[in-house]
């Protein structure tokens, strides 16, 4: 090989325009990883506090709602027995009236 690089005449050390230092390389790419990764458990703090009220929002909902059915079942109960005491006070006073006739005509064909 090294003949050949001779007839060639090629260097035999590879010679690279860009070599990229180490040294060269700014600290800033370190600084922006660290604000990166602040940023990342900041993030995962907010996810963890969001998913914690999410929760309690659900079972806020979920009681809400158990309560709001709750009181739709009372309150169709009590409709119910409004409806059955405004019937039942009716009967009674047809039946009233009609009692109040009958002795209405009684005492007219006493006299």
């Amino acid at each position: 090989m090294t003949k050949r690089v001779r007839r060639v005449k090629l260097p035999l050390g590879l010679v690279f325009p860009n070599i990229i230092n180490e040294e060269s390389i700014p600290d800033k790419e370190p600084e922006e990883v660290k604000r990166l990764k602040k940023e990342v458990e900041e993030l995962k703090d907010e996810n963890v506090k969001l998913s914690n009220d999410l929760q309690g929002l659900r079972l806020n909902y979920a009681s809400m709602r158990k309560d709001y059915e709750e009181m739709i079942r009372k309150q169709k109960e009590e409709r119910d027995y409004t409806l059955r005491f405004k019937q039942d006070l009716a009967a009674a006073s047809t039946k009233l009236s009609m009692r109040v006739q009958e002795r209405d005509a009684a005492l007219s064909v006493v006299r």
